[in-house]
């Protein structure tokens, strides 16, 4: 079989450019003994394998260690090289050390619109000559160039030009005076007399980019003055927070989801069921209606607000912001013993705690690592999103928003208060340098923004059509049975016996009662379940339930308890898996000791005031 290495520097497109090629054909893993994964996919009979995004190959890192290994024991065909065409010297560094493995290399010059927006050619031609590699200009946003590179692939074209140049230099000095000497001359303005016959030559391909002349570098330097501002950059960050708040809870998100609850779930699907199911048996109409379409349908009413949030954070993400206020949050990070680029995994926490504990293997030190992994959970996730949407419009009508980003807030200021703890005692070690590439800002692709939505979407969909409907046949039964069969009076089922079982270790906190226990016993399966469950035992509207058991108190309570206690199975699997089971069990313990004093303090403190 062929094998065919995707290799660049991070950030370039090399994600995109993988997806174009393999589509749904991928298998993700990790490589044998290093938390770094390893992703593989197929173009037709040719296997191409993903490696990290890497700078260089000095194997200072897990991921370069990785790659160069690979590259020297993985039997590789062809090298496909991708690189950010508007920024080559630093790109092609790596690019001259990839040629010490004497492996053909085709090297894919993306995000060629940029180039052209700022008003450049490059030179083909002469850059295969004097890297003696072939050259493919492609935009992998854009789509544009992709078929060329699959028609190299399929014909196993990877012969590659012969050059001149010597690629055995000793020092970093010597390559960066090298790529400054060919630059000067692939580089080439596009209103030059020497860039009509470049133009010619990539007449079609530039036709087709359809892009208009811009001034990207001083856009982004301009904008870079605002965002970056020493006395703008924090309030600006705030107000961007804020906005996505009210975008997502107060102007789009809850309006959408109260009309799928009322209309379409209360008002329609409901009562369809019950007409239909009218001459079923009372124990199987209450299976579908009371436990499946109760418990699975009040989690799916939830997506508008799920793609709200998504759509705002893909879009900050794709203008290049996100890169920018990992940058600020250096200074911020730093008395917490970690790095500004600590920060991307603590936001990736806000959508789920398994990718947010993997991207931690990024970082350079195992300080950084562990440290990161131990708060990420503290970042809340979407899938505690339910219950506060729940109880806030229960007990906090109308303030919803600033209720849930008052929550949020109060996981990222517990993380930060744990991690200067943490740092001046069990993670007292040297920090570590920052450093991150910061992208030209850019007008946000739609199809990239979509695509990035509807994957949380479609996760969130795909978990609560299997463990939430899982669960909520299984909170069901035991919810309705017992060891004498059915029940009539639900306090005497399976469900009842265990949740009086756990009940008292709640009891301080002011949710002392079976159902709130159970509730929260299932969301160790997954957040979400703790309001599906909910909807099972209540049998009912929880709106007009709910208050029965809570006040706005023990709710405020029960909501902190939810924000800061133990995550999900998957994400306690992925940090075992991470960093094994002496660390996992310290984390598990550690957090729900803090989820436990938390909600005391807020119970216990607010009944003094109130």
């Amino acid at each position: 079989m062929t094998t065919i290495a995707l290799l660049g520097n991070p950030n370039v497109g090399k994600t995109t450019l993988f997806n174009e090629l393999t589509g749904s054909n991928q298998y993700v893993g990790n490589w044998a003994g290093v938390t770094v994964e390893k992703k593989e996919g197929f173009y037709k009979d040719i296997k191409i394998v993903d490696l990290p995004g890497i700078y260089a190959m000095d194997t200072f890192s897990n991921e370069e260690k990785v790659s160069k290994a690979f590259l020297e024991e993985g039997n590789v065909d062809a090298i496909l090289n991708i690189v950010d065409a508007s920024n080559l010297q630093r790109n092609l560094y790596l690019t001259t050390q990839l040629k010490d493995f004497n492996i053909p290399i085709i090297l894919i010059l993306n995000m060629m619109d940029i180039v052209l927006k700022k008003g450049f050619l490059i030179d083909i031609d002469l850059l295969e000559k004097e890297m003696g590699v072939k050259v493919v200009p492609i935009s992998a946003s854009k789509g544009k160039g992709i078929e060329h590179i699959k028609e190299l692939i399929e014909k196993k074209d990877f012969e590659c030009p012969s050059t001149d140049n010597d690629f055995h230099m000793q020092s970093e000095a010597e390559v960066y005076g090298f790529l400054d000497k060919i630059l000067s001359n692939i580089l080439v303005n596009k209103n030059s007399h020497e860039a009509k016959e470049i133009n010619e030559k990539n007449h079609e391909f530039i036709k087709n980019l359809n892009v208009k002349e811009a001034k990207v570098s001083d856009i982004s330097e301009k904008l870079d003055k605002i965002f970056l501002n020493p006395f703008l950059a924090y309030p600006l960050f705030i107000v961007a927070v804020a906005f996505i708040f009210k975008f997502t809870f107060s102007w789009v998100g809850i309006p959408l989801s109260d009309w799928l609850d009322g209309t379409v779930l209360q008002g329609l699907i409901i009562p369809g069921a019950e007409n239909l199911l009218s001459t079923s048996s009372d124990w199987f109409k209450s299976l579908i209606v009371d436990g499946i379409i109760s418990g699975v349908g009040s989690i799916v009413v939830l997506l508008p607000v799920i793609l709200a949030l998504f759509l705002c954070i893909s879009i900050l993400e794709d203008s290049g912001y996100m890169a920018r206020v990992a940058f600020i949050m250096d200074k911020l990070m730093r008395k917490m013993g970690l790095s500004g680029k600590a920060f991307i995994p603590m936001m990736v926490g806000f959508g789920c705690s398994v990718p947010a504990i993997m991207s931690a293997r990024t970082l350079e030190s195992e300080k950084d690592r562990k440290l990161t992994a131990l708060l990420v959970p503290f970042m809340s996730c979407n899938a505690r999103l339910p219950v506060y949407l729940v109880f806030s419009s229960v007990f906090f009508r109308g303030k919803e928003a600033i209720v849930v980003g008052s929550l949020y807030l109060a996981g990222v200021i517990v993380a930060f208060i744990l991690g200067i703890f943490f740092k001046n005692t069990i993670f007292k070690k040297d920090e570590e340098p920052f450093i991150i590439e910061l992208p030209e800002y850019k007008v946000p692709e739609i199809k990239n923004v979509i695509k990035h939505t509807w994957d949380k979407g479609s996760g969130f969909l795909k978990k609560a059509g299997t463990i939430i409907f899982s669960m909520s046949v299984v909170i069901w039964f035991l919810s309705n049975f017992n060891f004498s069969g059915i029940v009539t009076e639900i306090n005497t089922s399976f469900l009842a016996s265990i949740g009086n079982t756990i009940a008292p270790f709640f009891a301080p906190l002011g949710f002392g009662n079976w159902q709130a226990a159970v509730s929260l016993l299932t969301g160790l399966l997954a957040k979400e379940t703790v309001v599906s469950t909910m909807e099972v035992i209540y049998t009912g509207d929880l709106s007009s339930i709910l208050p029965n058991f809570f006040n706005f108190l023990t709710a405020l309570s029960f909501m902190v308890f939810v924000l800061l206690y133990t995550p999900c199975v998957s994400a306690i699997g992925t940090m075992k898996k991470e960093f094994g089971s002496k660390f996992t069990l310290f984390s598990v313990v550690f957090q729900l000791a803090i989820a436990w004093v938390a909600a005391f303090a807020v119970y216990n403190i607010g009944g003094l005031l109130f």
